[in-house]
């Protein structure tokens, strides 16, 4: 998924995981525990190392 192309207000589930996981998104985390169906959260598929690595070529910091 490209995340430049994503709606707005959509975010990637990959991302999300990430964020909530090694990403140490703490604010996130705040917003997120008041999410009632955090716990459905489920990731299909392998998932991208890095978040670059989700980034078209061009776009990356190489």
């Amino acid at each position: 998924m490209n995340p430049h192309d994503s709606a707005e207000g959509v975010h990637c589930v990959g991302w999300l995981h990430h964020q909530l996981g090694d990403g140490n998104n703490v604010r996130l985390r705040v917003v997120m525990g008041a999410c009632e169906n955090l716990g459905r959260l489920r990731l299909k598929g392998e998932q991208h190392a890095h978040f670059e690595d989700t980034l078209p070529k061009g776009t990356r910091k190489d």
